[in-house]
């Protein structure tokens, strides 16, 4: 009770759990064991004036930065980890990119972000808060190797 989550599950090798929002925080990409990083916003509501969408990953100190896009496809256009926004046009948060904390953590705020003031989608135009389901993934280095997506995120937003 008042965690934001109506149920919790656990298996041996996952864990799930049900918000009490159930069109926002949708994990859609989780199926490529090489899609390092969990992907949550923080409500998917634009009446409070802020959306964080975080980032837990292993790789710290590596570069990243968040993409968004309406598209379900997956590719893999690193050969290391899948791209699963496919299938639309492509929003890069670039202006809002960074190093992974060294506790392997990232955060931006989409309606305050600096590719996108606002609350707008980078690439994609027009506003974040118009009542379509978004997709999200981070972009980010692992060291010298090629770079790597996270697991993707969805959530309909309004």
């Amino acid at each position: 009770p008042g965690t934001g989550f109506v149920q919790v599950e656990g298996g041996h090798e996952h864990s799930l759990a049900l918000r009490d929002t159930p069109n926002c925080n949708v994990v859609f990409c989780d199926t490529d064991a090489s899609n390092l990083g969990n992907v949550t916003l923080s409500t998917c509501d634009c009446s409070g004036g802020s959306i964080m969408l975080r980032l837990s990953t292993p790789f710290t100190n590596q570069f990243t930065y968040p993409l968004v896009g309406l598209g379900t496809t997956a590719v893999s256009p690193t050969g290391v980890s899948e791209l699963c926004l496919a299938g639309s046009t492509i929003g890069r948060y670039s202006k809002d990119a960074g190093a992974i904390s060294s506790s392997g953590s990232f955060k931006v705020d989409l309606l305050n972000a600096h590719s996108a003031p606002g609350g707008g989608v980078p690439t994609i135009g027009g506003s974040l808060c118009n009542g379509n389901t978004w997709r999200f993934q981070y972009w980010h280095r692992d060291g010298m190797n090629p770079s790597r997506f996270s697991k993707g995120i969805s959530g309909l937003i309004n």
